[in-house]
């Protein structure tokens, strides 16, 4: 008799425990499908923007230069001879305890033996060594004030640049605009942009015309 009564017993388990597992897997079948698209649809496509700004472009040429005791001395070619002018500012790349102030002289007539440009440049803190070489990018020309966004933001198809403007729904636009000067972190827009527009920095791939979007971060100043 116990050993029916334990048999029974060890049966209703087994039902209990299949029905619960049955219940489990309907559970998860009848739960609503998570997906990405589903996401993006539901809240819009995560992106990060900027709003359209006016800065000065700076554009660079980079040297290496060789220390010759409170100057740094450098030849050149003459195409990037003809941009170097004395007075420029210029950094050392990569070294804060080297502090370059600028341009303090070039050459007239180029090296015989060389053909290239000597130019110096005057170094204002330095604990370098003599014939110690650095890299050294020269402020060769500076854009004041323009309208402009990072090089990122521009999306380019067939010759024709585009940007992706965030419009105050909470969607966004393609929108051809008309590019100038280009360093290399910025672009200056020439048209196309107002100031304070707000366009997409990432997650361009993912978008198409009113589509919606979600905005998880504002980028700051890009470097």
């Amino acid at each position: 008799m116990k050993r029916v009564i334990f048999y029974g017993l060890l049966v209703v388990l087994i039902i209990v425990s299949v029905n619960w597992k049955i219940g489990i897997i309907q559970e998860k079948r009848n739960a609503p499908t998570i997906s990405i698209s589903n996401e993006h649809s539901k809240h819009g496509v995560p992106v990060e923007v900027y709003t359209v700004e006016r800065r000065n472009i700076n554009f660079y040429k980079r040297i290496t230069g060789v220390v010759k005791g409170d100057y740094l001395e450098s030849y050149v070619s003459k195409l990037l001879w003809k941009k170097i002018k004395r007075g420029q500012k210029a950094k050392v790349v990569d070294d804060d305890d080297i502090v370059v102030g600028s341009v303090s002289y070039t050459a007239t007539e180029p090296d015989t033996e060389t053909g290239l440009y000597k130019i110096q440049l005057s170094l204002e803190k330095s604990q370098a060594k003599i014939n110690q070489k650095f890299v050294v990018d020269i402020n060769t020309k500076t854009l004041k004030e323009v309208l402009c966004v990072p090089n990122m933001a521009i999306v380019t198809e067939e010759k024709n640049s585009f940007v992706w403007l965030l419009l105050p729904q909470g969607q966004v636009k393609k929108v051809r605009v008309q590019v100038g000067q280009k360093s290399k972190t910025y672009a200056e827009i020439e048209k196309g942009l107002n100031l304070a527009d707000k366009i997409v920095m990432s997650g361009m791939s993912k978008l198409s015309s009113n589509k919606k979007v979600k905005v998880v971060n504002k980028l700051g100043e890009i470097k």
